[in-house]
C-alpha cells in the first residue's frame, strides 16, 4: 500500500494564530479596564486561558515539521488538531464520513471501539475526545482548514485504502511508495 503524508496548510494555522492573538489581546483589555464588572473580567479571564491556549498549540504547530495526517498500510496517522488520535489501525476503523457541526466541517474517522482509543490518550486529549465523540458521534476528527487536500478527497482516499484492508483482511499490505502533500 502507498504511503500518504499529508502536512498541514502553514498560512491557514498562521490565521487562526492572529485570531487567537487577537482574542488574547480582547481578554486583556477586559480584565485591565477600569469600570468593567465581575462577570466582564471573568469572561476576560475565560478569554485569556482559552486563545493562549490556541495560541501556544498554533505556534507549536507552524514549528513542527511532522504531516498532519499519515495514511499507510498500518491505518491512519492523526495529527491533524490537539486532539489528533494518534495511530488508528485499519482494523479500529469502521468508515471515514465529510461531517460538520456548527459550520465547521471536518472528516469523522469512525471507529468499531471509540472507547478504546480514547483510552490511549493523555487526560486532556481524551477530555477533547470525549467532546469530540459527544458532538459529532467519533472522537477522530480533521479539521478541514488546517490541511490542504479537500475533505471529499481525503474521505474517499481513506474509504478506498480502508477497502483494500478489507479485501486483504489485513495481510500483505506491504508500502510500495510514499506521496506527500502540503509539505512546504
Amino acid at each position: 500500500m502507498d504511503e500518504l503524508k499529508i502536512f498541514p496548510n502553514k498560512n491557514m494555522i498562521r490565521l487562526l494564530l492572529l485570531g487567537a492573538a487577537i482574542f488574547v489581546v480582547i481578554g486583556i483589555l477586559m480584565l485591565l479596564w477600569p469600570g468593567l464588572d465581575v462577570e466582564a473580567r471573568f469572561i476576560g479571564s475565560l478569554c485569556l486561558a482559552f486563545f493562549g491556549a490556541c495560541g501556544v498549540y498554533l505556534v507549536r504547530r507552524i514549528r513542527d515539521p511532522s504531516p498532519a495526517i499519515v495514511i499507510d498500510e498500518s491505518g491512519v496517522l492523526d495529527n491533524a488538531s490537539a486532539a489528533g488520535a494518534g495511530r488508528v489501525y485499519w482494523a479500529e476503523i469502521t468508515e471515514a464520513r465529510i461531517c460538520s457541526y456548527r459550520g465547521f466541517r471536518f472528516l469523522g474517522i469512525y471507529l468499531n471501539d471509540p472507547a478504546t482509543i480514547i483510552k490511549r490518550q493523555t487526560m486532556a486529549k481524551r477530555i477533547l475526545m470525549r467532546l469530540n465523540h459527544l458532538l459529532v458521534g467519533t472522537p477522530v476528527n480533521v479539521p478541514e482548514n488546517v490541511i490542504p487536500m479537500g475533505l471529499k478527497s481525503l474521505e474517499e482516499t481513506i474509504n478506498a485504502k480502508l477497502g483494500e484492508y478489507v479485501a486483504n483482511a489485513g495481510h500483505n499490505m506491504n508500502a510500495t511508495s510514499a506521496t506527500d502533500i502540503g509539505n512546504d
